[in-house]
């Protein structure tokens, strides 16, 4: 067990894609480049907070740097370690990727048909949307 409570094994499998992903999505902004790292900067509250990402998953340290990381972004965001952690090996699950065309290809549905249940708050009342007139 390391100094935040995780397993080494646990850290290893942070990937730092997915944790430079779940950053940018909570408001951090990328900065220089440190070595084998990349600096992420977030002010809030007045707070100017900083951590190190390390960018090669090969380096003899990487475990002990993920944990430096996971421990600052706990107290940044005033959360258990554990609760961060798992929000970083979930990163990838809320992530959706629509690819548009400009027009239907035969068989396919347009893009606003085939976007509508996401609109609907409970897909099992979901209804197809009248056809446009025109």
């Amino acid at each position: 067990m390391t100094a935040v409570g995780l397993s080494e094994h646990q850290l290893a499998q942070l990937r730092p894609r997915d944790v430079a992903g779940y950053l940018s999505s909570r408001g951090w902004m990328p900065g220089a480049r440190v070595r084998y790292s990349r600096r992420w900067e977030l002010e809030r509250d007045g707070t100017q907070h900083r951590l190190l990402l390390p960018l090669d998953a090969g380096l003899a340290d990487y475990t002990d740097r993920m944990a430096d990381l996971i421990g600052s972004l706990a107290a940044a965001e005033s959360r258990p370690p554990s609760a961060v952690h798992q929000d970083l090996t979930l990163t990838g699950l809320d992530v959706l990727r629509i690819r548009t065309m400009r027009a239907p290809l035969r068989g396919r549905f347009p893009f606003t048909t085939a976007c509508w249940p996401l609109r609907v708050p409970a897909i099992c009342c979901w209804r197809r949307p009248a056809t446009p007139r025109g």
